[in-house]
C-alpha cells in the first residue's frame, strides 16, 4: 500500500538537469545522478485572533503556507510569486534567492542557469536580478499556482503568455514595478519591487487557494515515511550523501556538501560560495529530476520532456533516496520513492 505524504521543509533546490548533460555524481554510492523537484503540506494550523468589542472571538483556521507546510500564512488571500531570476556570473551575488521558499535551478541556452524561486509571501524589498523566461519556466509556474514574474521570454513563451496560458507580469508592460541598478551592467542589473509587485498582483488577478496549490507529491510505501512525513531514509534504501557535484556544463559546475551540525547543503559555483543577500546559499532539502533536453533551433534554445517521467534522487538530512517522477493532467508531477525492498 502507498500512502501520499507532503514533506516540512524551510527551504528547497530543485535542480533541473538534462540527462544529456552528464557529469552528475553524488556521495549516495557514488551513482550518476539527474535533477529535482519538492513538495509541502497543505494543513491548516490555528492562530490567535484579536479581540472584538463583545469580546474574546474563537481561534480561526489560517491556512498553512503550502510551500513549506511549516508556517501559518498571514492572509487568507495568497498570492505567490515565481521569479525568472539571471544565474549569469555578472548577475551574482543575486538578491531574494535566500529568502525564496522552492527553488528551481533550470537550464538555458548559451550554457548558464536561470533560477525559478518562489515566494509564497515576499517580506523583502527587492529581488533580482529578473531576466526572460522560456516555457518550461511557464509549466513549473502554472503547477505550483503563482503569478510568474519575468522580462520578457523566448519566441514560444511570449506566445503561450500571450494566449493566457499562465498569469504574469513582464516588465517589457510593466516598467514602474522594476529598476535597473547603476552598479551593474545590463541585462543583468533589473531587480521587482516587491511591493509593487504585490499590488499588481492583487490588482489584477484573484487570489489562490492554498489547497490548490499543486507542488510534486512524494509517494512513498507507508513502511518508507517517517513520523514527521518525510521519507525515512534507512527503511527507503538510502546512502550516504554529504556531497553532491552537478556539472551542467564545461564551465559550470554546482556543488552542495552536507553540514551535520545544521543539517543544510551550502552550495559552491566552480568551487566558490555562492551568495545571495550577503550570505552562503544553502538547502534543507536537495532533490535531482531526470529529463530528456532536446535543441529547439539555431539560437540553442531548449525544451525539456515533461510528459514521459523519469528518475529522481532525493537528498536530505546527509543521505539519499531514488525513485521516479511523472506528471498527469489531474494531478501534476509527483515523485514516487519505494522501499529497497520493492525495488
Amino acid at each position: 500500500m502507498f500512502a501520499i505524504r507532503n514533506w516540512r521543509l524551510k527551504a528547497l533546490v530543485l535542480v533541473l538537469a538534462a540527462l544529456l548533460a552528464g557529469g552528475i555524481y553524488s556521495g549516495c554510492n557514488r551513482s550518476s545522478l539527474g535533477e529535482g523537484d519538492s513538495d509541502s503540506a497543505t494543513m491548516g494550523q490555528e492562530a490567535e485572533t484579536a479581540a472584538g468589542p463583545d469580546g474574546a472571538l474563537p481561534a480561526v483556521t489560517m491556512p498553512a503556507d503550502p510551500f513549506s507546510g511549516l508556517d501559518t500564512l498571514n492572509s487568507t488571500s495568497f498570492y505567490p510569486l515565481a521569479v525568472s531570476i539571471d544565474n549569469a556570473s555578472r548577475a551574482r551575488p543575486q538578491t531574494g534567492l535566500s529568502q525564496a521558499r522552492l527553488v528551481y535551478e533550470l537550464p538555458v541556452e548559451g550554457g548558464i542557469t536561470r533560477f525559478l524561486a518562489f515566494f509564497p509571501e515576499p517580506q523583502l524589498a527587492e529581488v533580482g536580478p529578473i531576466r526572460s523566461v522560456r516555457p518550461y519556466f511557464l509549466d513549473l509556474a502554472a503547477e505550483c499556482g503563482a503569478v510568474l514574474v519575468h522580462c520578457g521570454g523566448s519566441p514560444e513563451a511570449l506566445a503561450r503568455l500571450n494566449a493566457g496560458e499562465v498569469e504574469h507580469i513582464d516588465e517589457i508592460a510593466n516598467e514602474k514595478l522594476f529598476y535597473r541598478r547603476k552598479d551593474r551592467s545590463a541585462p543583468h542589473n533589473l531587480y521587482g519591487r516587491f511591493d509593487l509587485l504585490l499590488d499588481k498582483v492583487v490588482e489584477r488577478f484573484a487570489p489562490v487557494e492554498p489547497d490548490d496549490v499543486r507542488l510534486p507529491w512524494v509517494i512513498a510505501e507507508e513502511s518508507a515515511v517517517g513520523e514527521a512525513g518525510g521519507v525515512a531514509a534507512e527503511a527507503a534504501g538510502a546512502g550516504v550523501a554529504d556531497h553532491i557535484s552537478i556539472k551542467y556544463w564545461s564551465a559550470y559546475t554546482v556543488e552542495y556538501t552536507y553540514a551535520p551540525d545544521n543539517g543544510r547543503y551550502w552550495r559552491t559555483v566552480n568551487g566558490t560560495a555562492h551568495q545571495s543577500d550577503d550570505q552562503p546559499l544553502a538547502a534543507d532539502h536537495v532533490i535531482i529530476q531526470y529529463a530528456d533536453m532536446d535543441v529547439l533551433d539555431d539560437k540553442g534554445r531548449l525544451s525539456f520532456d515533461a510528459s514521459d517521467g523519469g528518475r529522481i534522487a532525493v537528498f536530505t538530512g546527509g543521505t539519499c533516496v531514488e525513485g521516479h517522477w511523472k506528471r498527469t493532467a489531474s494531478e501534476g508531477t509527483i515523485f514516487s520513492i519505494s522501499s529497497a525492498e520493492s525495488d
